[in-house]
């Protein structure tokens, strides 16, 4: 009985509804947030680059290499930053936070120089502030890399101290690598608590559904299915309560309507019946009166046929 009941069924369904509705909600909103949190990182690495070329372009102009490597050892010593470094463009590391970096060559089909790869299509296309790129250590960490292009520009070719030709487009690629642990635990809480709001909200709303399913449906379909046992016990006076308008109201005034009109109906055959019985009555009573009237006769008619 239990396992049949509609009640039980309609709350199973509907969790089971809200249950898929939320999940997929908390997919779309985790990954939604885990874009947002690496686009705004994206943002903040690509608008510190931006500062930094801004400062290496007085550094370059005035050819005070110790200035330059000083801002990026700045940038380096920040806690958000795990290094920085300024390559030349066929790979080689010109300054970094990491001194023991310093003179050695990157391999071109790795880390910076997969975002944009200095032949002269790259030269021509790859943005000033440059490309983002997220890659993992060996030792397994998370890095998101930013690659910003190092143009030669006019300001630069006209300076005295400037030991590249004016055709030259690039002077090489400032590369920021910043360490992921922070925004993919920044991820990992808030998926937890969407989790957990998610499974208020599912526990919140089968409450509230359970008792709109208890007022709305179950209560009037139950107030049907107790008349329609004392219907089939013969109890014609007993009347469905109306609780509301809609279709199970009007359904309890159809049956109300059944009811009332069984019970005239039954009246009124019981009525008939009532009727019937006092005429057969009656017209009993009336043949047995002629037939004791009727008996003398006959037998006088015999007495004078015995006589003759």
């Amino acid at each position: 009985m239990v396992r049949s009941s509609l009640k039980l069924k309609i709350g199973v369904y509907l969790l089971i509804a809200l249950s898929i509705a939320v999940v997929l909600f908390t997919l779309m909103v985790v990954r939604n947030s885990r874009q947002d949190l690496l686009d705004q990182t994206v943002s903040q690495t690509a608008q510190l680059s931006e500062v930094i070329m801004k400062s290496m372009r007085f550094a370059m102009q005035h050819n005070e290499p110790d200035a330059l490597d000083q801002i990026i050892q700045d940038v380096g010593a920040h806690e958000e930053i795990d290094r920085a470094r300024i390559l030349s463009k066929d790979g080689r590391v010109m300054h970094s936070s990491r001194p023991e970096e310093v003179g050695a060559v990157v391999d071109q089909e790795a880390e910076s120089c997969l975002g944009c790869h200095l032949d002269e299509r790259s030269m021509k296309e790859a943005p000033l502030i440059g490309r983002p790129r997220i890659f993992t250590s060996p030792e397994g960490r998370r890095f998101l890399g930013s690659t910003a292009v190092i143009r030669n520009e006019a300001t630069c070719a006209d300076s005295a101290c400037h030991a590249h030709p004016a055709d030259e487009m690039v002077l090489g690629v400032l590369d920021i690598v910043a360490p992921l642990e922070g925004i993919d635990l920044a991820i990992r809480k808030n998926t937890i608590t969407i989790i957990l709001l998610a499974i208020a909200f599912v526990a919140l709303a089968a409450l509230l559904v359970s008792i709109l399913v208890q007022r709305l449906i179950y209560r009037p379909l139950n107030d049907l299915r107790i008349g329609a046992e004392r219907l089939a016990e013969g109890d014609l006076e007993h009347e469905i309560p109306v609780r509301s308008t809609d279709e199970l109201g009007q359904l309890a005034v159809c049956f109300n309507s059944m009811t009332r009109a069984l019970q005239k109906s039954r009246n009124e055959l019981e009525e008939w019946n009532n009727t019937l019985e006092e005429k057969v009555e009656q017209a009993l009573s009336g043949l047995f009166y002629r037939e004791t009237r009727q008996k003398p006769v006959v037998t006088v008619a015999l007495v004078d046929v015995h006589s003759k």
